[in-house]
């Protein structure tokens, strides 16, 4: 296996989105305020609200998530339809309202796959923009990767070769660092909302596990491969809903729980998932193919487990941004 010893993405500062830059691992100390983070994802339109205090991290005060699944209705022309449409520009004004209630100084709104992927997705958020009153950045594959890097930066081992998954709806972001130093990263066109899509029987067949998985190995091998990493550190709400399916410790996921994990989701409707463990229907229908993403990168890293945080791209863009205003 290769270690990581060999010269970094790059020595100068590196540009993220929201105008920031990633020097060292050192915290701009804030005025004490709050800041809400809203992601526009493939599936979900999530909110964190966060208050900065001092010298520390940003700590989670509130949050509120919304299943819209943009990533499934954007039709083949790669437009959204106007029904959709308008049910994002509620939800958004909606978190917005709430944000205010919630006495945010600043709310920051960003958009991934689901948005890049339609045609003159730009003019699209431009005119959102306007109507909710509020700059919506539309971010590449590998800004969405450093963001999320930034916002789980200081969770990462010392010195150690260490990959960070990001696993969304549409897409998932795999950053390979040494230390809290980035080496390479990779957007792939794979997420949990995109794979549920080819899982037609509730619960799934063997035969569509099966099937399922041929597409999540092909596309793993676009997954970086500059150094081996010792371990993996996961983010995203799929990490915490399959760590309440398998009775797992909260904070590592190991093969042998993610097996059970797969085992229980293959004998139960999405219903009775969703029913026994607290969670929305359309959040349980995606728990077998985000297992089985995750399974997988297990197998192609030959790693035994995965720790898992609850930081991750809202944390990043917060940390870009009040370094921008300082």
């Amino acid at each position: 296996r290769r270690g990581c010893g060999h010269k970094r993405l790059s020595e100068k500062p590196q540009r993220l989105a929201v105008g920031a830059f990633l020097r060292d691992n050192q915290w701009v100390k804030p005025r004490s305020h709050r800041i809400a983070a809203i992601d526009i994802g493939s599936n979900t339109i999530h909110m964190v609200i966060m208050d900065l205090a001092g010298s520390g991290l940003p700590q989670h005060r509130s949050s509120e998530s919304v299943i819209l699944k943009l990533g499934a209705v954007v039709t083949e022309e790669r437009t959204l339809p106007p029904s959709v449409y308008r049910k994002l520009r509620h939800t958004l004004k909606r978190f917005i309202h709430r944000a205010a209630k919630d006495k945010a100084a600043h709310v920051l709104i960003v958009a991934t796959q689901a948005m890049r992927v339609l045609r003159q997705g730009g003019h699209v958020l431009g005119r959102l923009s306007k109507e909710i009153k509020v700059p919506i950045h539309l971010l590449s594959g590998e800004r969405e990767a450093e963001l999320g890097f930034l916002g789980v930066k200081t969770e990462l081992r010392p010195g150690e070769c260490q990959l960070i998954v990001d696993s969304g709806g549409a897409s998932t972001e795999l950053t390979l660092v040494k230390g809290s130093h980035p080496i390479e990263n990779v957007s792939i066109p794979l997420g949990a909302a995109v794979l549920s899509a080819q899982l037609h029987s509730n619960p799934p067949t063997a035969f569509e596990v099966a099937r399922l998985m041929i597409p999540i190995i092909q596309t793993l091998r676009a997954a970086p491969a500059k150094a081996a990493p010792r371990s993996a550190l996961l983010t995203g709400g799929t990490a915490h809903h399959l760590l309440a399916v398998a009775k797992a410790n909260p904070y590592r996921l190991t093969r042998r729980d993610l097996e059970h994990a797969i085992k229980r989701l293959l004998r139960k409707s999405a219903k009775k998932i969703a029913k026994k463990f607290g969670m929305e229907v359309e959040r349980a229908r995606l728990l077998v193919p985000g297992a089985l993403l995750v399974t997988a990168l297990l197998d192609h890293y030959a790693l035994d487990h995965l720790r898992i945080t609850k930081r991750g791209l809202r944390d990043g863009m917060v940390m870009a941004f009040v370094r921008n205003r300082q």
